[in-house]
């Protein structure tokens, strides 16, 4: 019996190829649209939590009280590197300041870095695209062999290339640098000259808070400039641990962090873009509802065609002894063909769409190009999508599904026709 309505179906499937594939390509456009909606989600949130990590938090980050001597963070960063599964940690601290070249000043954060340890944790120096990394200045915990620099010398300072494009500056040019912090502002030190800097490094990173708005100094010189000003910004302290503890990284240091009382946060604490995503992806939902009302509309439409072109075949079938519930399941299964087919269809154009974003994505810059767009996202370069194969054959099980379920009521039509009044139609 099951052969006869698969023959049967495959027979009133064929029977009006235009239709069919018309209403099967409705299905399979909804399915392709949110395959890809969730790849390109899915990639974004992947791209957006690994730059965060390489380039802004770590994977746990503890935060000094603001006044924290040096020798407290010595001891903190001496306690956080002698735990298991801790691959690197690295001292921090950033201030808001105003960077001076010639008649031009431009808003950008003085982060201060550790140019030792600071490449256990970050990745910075390996987009270096003009230069050098930094290599003066004293480490927080560094022998006493490093030389320090004398504070008559010029910073050196290694900046994003936005903002080297936007001042036109190249490596070997001077600059000056003066702190914008709301304490400094309030000091005798405001209306000083601006330190003199030096520019021996640009970066192009794929995060582009570090391209537009940071310059990095190190540590030590960075000292000079909030003493200078009176100021006493918070260390952080930014860890990398294992890849087999990146599910919990904040439990292989929180205790220091309590002992010591600092704050202790885990990179998804700031994740702010995670929950961009997750509004995003209930818009998809939604959306992905409304192309699927209209691929059940075309489901529905077809089957009531179907059905009123063959009234007199459910006529002679009904006679020759075939039950109401067997018309019904005739037409559901018609229905369901038509998402199957719609679902086979939509899973080959979303494997090869999906191919795509993920191997070669949409290029951000050539698309924008100089302008600065806010994407919500920690991404410069390109949105890449990520496979998820449970999420298409979700998508797919969905059509076929919706195809069954919108056939039901057309079917039950079929099913309560008059057998004679069928075998009367022309």
């Amino acid at each position: 019996m099951l052969g006869f309505y698969l023959s049967l179906t495959l027979k009133n499937l064929l029977r009006r190829k235009r239709r069919t594939l018309l209403t099967a390509a409705a299905i399979a456009v909804g399915i392709l649209y949110f395959v890809a909606f969730d790849s390109m989600l899915s990639g974004l949130n992947q791209e957006a939590v690994s730059n965060m990590i390489s380039f802004e938090t770590g994977h746990v980050q503890l935060t000094a009280p603001v006044g924290t001597p040096a020798p407290s963070v010595e001891a903190v960063l001496a306690d956080v590197r002698s735990q298991a599964d801790v691959v690197g940690a690295t001292p921090r601290f950033v201030v808001p300041a105003m960077l001076v070249a010639e008649a031009d000043e431009l808003p950008v954060s003085v982060v201060a870095v550790d140019p030792k340890s600071d490449t256990q944790v970050f990745k910075q120096a390996h987009y270096v695209t003009e230069g050098q990394w930094l290599t003066d200045g004293t480490m927080i915990g560094a022998p006493d062999t490093i030389e320090e620099p004398t504070a008559t010398a010029p910073i050196s300072i290694v900046l994003g290339q936005r903002i080297a494009g936007l001042l036109g500056l190249t490596v070997g040019d001077s600059v000056g640098i003066r702190l914008n912090d709301a304490t400094a502002m309030a000091t005798a030190t405001a209306g000083a000259p601006p330190a003199a800097a030096t520019v021996t490094g640009i970066v192009n990173t794929p995060h582009p808070t570090v391209n537009s708005s940071q310059i990095f100094v190190a540590v030590g010189r960075a000292r000079e400039l909030v003493d200078a000003a009176g100021v006493s910004p918070s260390t952080v302290v930014s860890v990398s641990v294992a890849p087999r503890r990146t599910r919990d990284p904040i439990r292989i240091v929180a205790s220091i962090g309590t002992i010591a009382g600092w704050k202790v946060e885990s990179w998804n604490d700031t994740a702010t873009f995670l929950a961009i995503g997750s509004g995003k992806r209930t818009y998809a939902m939604a959306l992905l509802g409304l192309v699927m009302i209209i691929a059940t509309i075309g489901v529905v439409n077809s089957i009531l065609l179907s059905t009123m072109e063959r009234t007199r075949e459910i006529g002679i079938l009904m006679s020759i002894g075939m039950t109401r519930s067997q018309i019904v399941t005739l037409f559901v299964m018609e229905g369901g063909g038509l998402g199957l087919l719609g679902g086979l269809l939509g899973a080959v154009m979303s494997v090869a769409t999906n191919y795509y974003l993920v191997e070669v994505g949409i290029d951000i810059q050539s698309i924008l190009g100089d302008i600065d767009l806010d994407i919500g996202y920690p991404i410069a370069t390109a949105m890449r999508g990520a496979w998820n194969w449970p999420m298409l054959i979700v998508a797919v099980l969905f059509g076929l599904a919706v195809s069954l379920i919108a056939s039901y009521l057309p079917a039950r039509r079929a099913a309560g026709l008059d057998p004679v009044a069928c075998l009367r139609r022309l």
